[in-house]
């Protein structure tokens, strides 16, 4: 059944142009593969479309991938990883229910892997739902890209000598709510999911659980443990420390605290988005109109319901 979501008509004009439909028009484009070596057995493989990071962990009991990519770069990506991986990838693991990040799952699955994933994916993940206000149509994933194990609670895989190869934790209800933090702990990597945006704004996915003070939560636990060698890889861009962590959170708090203000002093969205709530930010994250429409996107958060 199509589950139509009207809400948020009044507010949302400029974010039509936001992170979420934006995969139409990769689509029709060819992917264009490019690597970074990471560590000895790590590699991070990007499309070229946008689409999520995919961060390849060479164990010699099997591989990992952490998030397989899109649908449209499935068999790229799957190339790829044969020719960096000595060992076949025994385990996905999605750290959330996007198509951008699960649609390679299925080539994965066909060779044996199992898939990993929030114990809520499948549910997000299957939803055949319009947003007319993004001009966005979630159409359920192919079943094939479904998580074959759910986690339900922090989890640890060890290798054969008792050594964690792998940390999973659930998170809150941030970028949507079927997000996982992966941890590589030899490796001192952390795949974040789209928790964290590098050179952009990030999405929140009101309509999938998504909130931004989960968001904030999210990231002061990763702030939490998260080493000053420790790399962490975003849904989306460059891997990045612990001290541009930190100031990925500053804007997240500034942005939330100066929208709680404007509604507090009972100031409309336009009147918000004219003051420039991002102003100092933009330059790093795709400019002023990216910031106008992070900016009504939080706006959006934190007065429905309200008006």
């Amino acid at each position: 059944m199509r589950i139509q979501t009207p809400y948020f008509v009044a507010f949302l004009p400029v974010l039509l142009a936001s992170a979420a439909p934006s995969r139409a028009a990769a689509q029709d484009r060819t992917p264009e593969i490019s690597v970074e070596r990471l560590s000895e057995h790590a590699w991070l493989i990007r499309d070229g479309l946008g689409s999520g990071n995919v961060l390849l962990y060479d164990h010699p009991e099997g591989a990992y991938l952490i998030d397989a990519g899109a649908p449209e770069s499935a068999a790229a990506i799957a190339r790829t990883v044969d020719s960096l991986a000595a060992h076949p990838v025994q385990t996905v693991i999605s750290t959330h229910y996007h198509a951008d990040h699960i649609g390679a799952n299925p080539i994965f699955r066909r060779r044996g892997a199992r898939v990993l994933g929030h114990d809520r994916l499948a549910e997000e993940a299957a939803r055949d739902t319009v947003i007319p206000e993004l001009r966005w149509e979630r159409t359920p994933a192919d079943p094939a890209a479904m998580p074959t194990v759910r986690i339900t609670t922090p989890a640890l895989i060890r290798d054969g000598s008792g050594e964690t190869i792998v940390a999973i934790q659930r998170l809150r209800h941030g970028h949507t709510g079927t997000d996982l933090l992966v941890l590589l702990p030899t490796e001192k990597l952390i795949h974040v999911g789209d928790v964290v945006e590098v050179g952009a704004y990030p999405f929140i996915d009101w309509w999938a659980g998504g909130t931004l003070d989960g968001m904030i939560e999210d990231v002061e636990l990763l702030l939490g443990f998260v080493g000053e060698d420790d790399r962490i890889v975003p849904g989306h861009g460059d891997v990045i420390g612990v001290e541009k962590l930190r100031a990925y959170l500053e804007m997240l708090v500034t942005v939330r605290n100066r929208a709680r203000g404007a509604i507090a002093r009972g100031e409309d969205r336009e009147s918000f988005l004219a003051s420039r709530p991002t102003r100092e930010y933009d330059a790093a994250r795709g400019g002023e109109e990216a910031g106008r429409r992070f900016a009504s996107l939080v706006w959006v958060g934190l007065t429905a319901g309200a008006e």
